[in-house]
């Protein structure tokens, strides 16, 4: 597997340890209008141009305005759905701001925020209080990203401290204490989604997922659809989707190959559903994907 294959099935990511962040810039469109779900051990900082999009944040559901801000802190499922929205988006580990320094900031703001103790206002718009501070800070942030002039880490580290201390001023972080029962839901979800993902070129029956989560049938689906916002085998479709792009973007595989890969038990079934999610077959796509490249 090549590093740049390697490094698009991370889908998303928070730098490396040196420089612990990453921006995704606005985007013309989404493959199939949406995010599928997922996490990240960071927090995430979107802004939004233009346009909406339906988010599920932590089982939360929030449409998005032009003009939001919309903060996700660590380790929270998130998914959107219907985006037709222009956005760019900034996740980070808070180690950049000094999570392990033992200092007052980081054990008392951001350990517990790092801990899931702290809830977060996941939508900050317009008639929030403090919002012409709050965006003012966050375009500078990303004007930050943009120039990357000299020096530039120093400028954005303090600029994201200058915004943790402007949420929790406004109250937009604020200390809590979860409940066991939501915990164990998210370490639920979680762990069946990363299970999902490590056999996805493997049958994925909705009878084993559910036994694997100790549910029943019915149960299950019902569970499923209010923590991710769509249906296990929608779900399970759309990964394997994501997961053949990136085999066509970056591998030489051949399409059997790609589909067995990601779970097909045939090419053809392989090519009649990536042909209605994306418009193109497979062949199509790639030899799309390698003209725009050259």
């Amino acid at each position: 597997m090549t590093n740049q294959l390697e490094n698009s099935l991370r889908w998303f990511d928070e730098g490396d340890h040196m420089i612990p962040f990453e921006y995704y810039q606005p985007l013309k469109e989404y493959p199939n209008n949406e995010v599928l779900p997922h996490w990240h051990s960071g927090a995430e900082i979107t802004i939004v141009h233009e346009g909406t999009a339906n988010y599920l944040i932590d089982g939360q559901k929030i449409v998005s305005q032009a003009g939001d801000i919309l903060f996700i802190p660590p380790n929270k499922l998130h998914t959107a759905t219907n985006i037709k929205q222009t956005s760019e988006t900034l996740v980070f580990h808070l180690n950049f701001i000094g999570l392990e320094t033992h200092d007052y900031s980081a054990i008392n703001y951001l350990k517990p925020l790092q801990n899931g103790k702290v809830q977060s206002i996941y939508r900050i718009s317009k008639d929030v209080p403090h919002y012409p501070i709050i965006v003012e800070l966050v375009r500078t942030i990303f004007a930050i990203i943009h120039e990357r002039a000299p020096y530039f880490e120093l400028k954005l580290k303090g600029s994201l401290l200058l915004l943790f201390n402007e949420l929790f001023v406004a109250d937009l972080l604020k200390f809590t204490i979860p409940k066991d029962s939501k915990a164990l839901e998210n370490q639920k979800i979680m762990k069946l989604l990363n299970y999902i993902d490590d056999n996805l070129d493997k049958p994925l029956k909705i009878q084993d997922l559910a036994k694997f989560s100790n549910y029943s049938p019915s149960h299950f689906m019902a569970f499923f659809r209010k923590n991710v916002g769509m249906t296990c085998i929608d779900y399970i479709q759309s990964l394997r989707i994501k997961k053949a792009e990136e085999y066509l973007r970056y591998s030489e595989n051949t399409i059997t190959d790609i589909a067995l890969k990601v779970g097909f038990n045939s090419p053809s079934s392989f090519n009649r559903l990536f042909k209605a999610k994306r418009g193109l077959s497979p062949r199509e796509y790639r030899r799309t994907w390698l003209a725009d490249e050259v």
